[in-house]
């Protein structure tokens, strides 16, 4: 089976035992002020992006369901895609959602309590494949990107109560291929089955529906009329592997879980069934948990408490988080006999680890090991090409007279008591590669570079995508902002570090035909390789150095 690989933020998730309303997409319109919802309150603010560029939404419409309240509040992102509430500390969960023109909905799962992390929430929202406009009282057929009847539309579908809306419909359909990066499905990946039942669940592919009037209102199916939709195959499943027929579920914003409602059929490249309102709709597929046991440490050896602890499907597509007790210790729920990645975070990151799980429960051997100064680098792309690589450059001493270089053919390089790794390698599509640097040995510029090693298409068409993560705070970076003609070697941006050990980091955002020039790997030039021999060449490279 093909192996998903990815690494992406998301906010710590409980399961959640009972289904509270009908969410989705079906929210009243009405919107009360995100002011004082009285008792004492706690801080929620982040910001709304393109996911694939990372620039800032600003008038992006963002609710925030708590517990807590009465009813969801309502804000619109300001100038930078900035947002903020005040919610009640005792709220507890909370789902924040958020919705723009030109993209598809989606939420994130946090906490409002005093003692989590929910200062710096990045909401990314994927631009819509397909924006569309046609009369409630003809129906439409909505085709995205060559996909014929993602969904099919009868006349008179939208109104309330039996009374149809006749009007012009504003239809956005978003495709959620969730392959190269998992947290594009909004929410958790928790899942309330047909009793009610918490569970945890992997995904096949994903789409999102927004519907609205002419003013810009919510529209949803008239009741009972009934939709068929189609969901395509997330990239790298194939279809002659996958299950005939698979439980559909719908997000509920005002629970941040997903709830299973019918069933969809394999048809071709597609899951194909019925639906009655319009929300996202999923393929999953639930399963019963093992745990993951551990410790969070910091660079002291004192345990971590409250730090978020994220695994990662590594051979199928879903995750889970939870957070870590008062000495530092976690307990994971995640799929029984699967590999996955395991990381840690709070306010900074730890190293990835790959981890095999079997049928029963399995303890980490070391500590994961958070460190005050640790910035991380994450590349994913998609199907094609199939192998990029993450190239990290930077002062090997004090005089800055030779540079190490950490890849794919040196993982970890030590200088002094800083060890920087390339924590996963990723030689047949998606990723991602994960770069740690725990800290800065020595002042000087770092260099981080991505090399098409093999497979069709470019860099720019994978599509690539860059996430450095300082701090706590990430920036994005892709290869559509960048400068010059498409090469093999795309220039990401610098890390300058000052003899303080302050870090700023320099977009360069450049094209660099003959950067493979200067580097050999193992006795080759990466400019001198050539398709379609690539992926052996590594893996041949791999299996020599045993």
């Amino acid at each position: 089976m093909k192996k998903y690989k990815t690494l992406y933020m998301v906010s710590a998730v409980l399961l959640s035992s009972a289904l509270v309303g009908c969410g989705g997409s079906s929210s009243s319109s009405s919107s009360p002020e995100a002011s004082d919802p009285g008792g004492q309150e706690s801080g929620l603010s982040g910001v709304v992006r393109n996911y694939y560029t990372g620039e800032p939404i600003s008038g992006a419409l963002v609710t925030l369901n708590a517990s807590g309240l009465d009813e969801p509040l309502r804000v619109t992102s300001g100038d930078g895609g900035a947002f903020s509430f005040e919610a009640p500390e005792q709220a507890g969960r909370a789902t924040v959602s958020g919705r723009a023109t030109g993209f598809g909905s989606s939420s994130l799962v946090t906490s409002t309590a005093a003692d989590a992390d929910n200062d710096s929430l990045e909401l990314s929202l994927l631009p819509a494949q397909l924006t569309t406009t046609f009369s409630g009282d003809t129906g439409a057929s909505l085709d995205v990107e060559g996909r014929p009847d993602i969904a099919v539309l009868p006349p008179n579908a939208f109104g309330t109560n039996g009374t149809p809306y006749t009007g012009n419909v504003n239809g956005q359909v978003t495709i959620l291929n969730p392959a190269s990066d998992p947290s594009i499905i909004p929410g958790a990946y928790t899942i309330l089955d047909e009793n009610g039942q918490p569970g945890l669940l992997t995904t096949f592919g994903a789409v999102t529906f927004d519907f609205t009037d002419e003013n810009g209102n919510p529209l949803q199916l008239n009741s009972g009329t009934p939709v068929t939709i189609r969901i395509p195959l997330a990239d790298g499943i194939n279809s002659s592997n996958a299950p005939a027929s698979v439980p559909l579920a719908w997000f509920d914003e005002t629970t941040g879980d997903w709830v299973q409602e019918g069933e969809a059929s394999l048809v071709g490249s597609y899951y194909e069934g019925t639906v009655t309102h319009f929300t996202t709709w999923n393929t999953v597929d639930v399963y019963t948990p093992v745990d993951v046991t551990g410790r969070v440490v910091d660079g002291a050896g004192n345990p971590v408490a409250g730090a978020e602890v994220r695994a990662q499907g590594y051979d199928y597509i879903g995750m889970n988080t939870v957070l870590t007790r008062a000495d530092g210790t976690f307990s994971l729920p995640v799929r029984a006999n699967s590999e996955i990645l395991i990381s840690a975070y709070r306010n900074t990151t730890s190293n990835t680890r790959e981890v095999e799980v079997g049928s029963g429960n399995t303890d980490l051997e070391n500590d994961l090991v958070l460190s005050d100064s640790a910035v991380s680098i994450t590349l994913t792309w998609g199907e094609n090409p199939s192998d990029l690589d993450s190239h990290l450059l930077g002062p090997a001493d004090e005089s800055d007279t030779s540079d190490f270089h950490v890849a794919f053919y040196n993982k970890r390089e030590t200088i002094g008591d800083t060890t920087i790794e390339l924590d996963v390698d990723d030689i047949t599509s998606f990723g991602p590669e994960v770069v740690t640097i725990p800290s800065f040995p020595n002042a000087g510029r770092y260099r981080y570079l991505v090399h098409l090693y093999s497979g069709s298409g470019t860099i720019a068409s994978s599509p690539a995508r860059v996430e450095f993560s300082i701090g706590g705070q990430t920036q994005i970076f892709s290869p559509q902002n960048a400068q010059g003609s498409i090469s093999r070697w795309w220039a990401v941006a610098d890390l300058v570090v000052d003899e303080a050990g302050s870090v700023r980091l320099d977009p360069v955002q450049q094209w660099r035909e003959d950067e493979g020039e200067r580097y050999s790997v193992s006795g080759f030039s990466l400019n001198s390789i050539t398709n379609p021999a690539t992926t052996a060449a590594k893996r041949k490279y791999y299996s020599e150095a045993q």
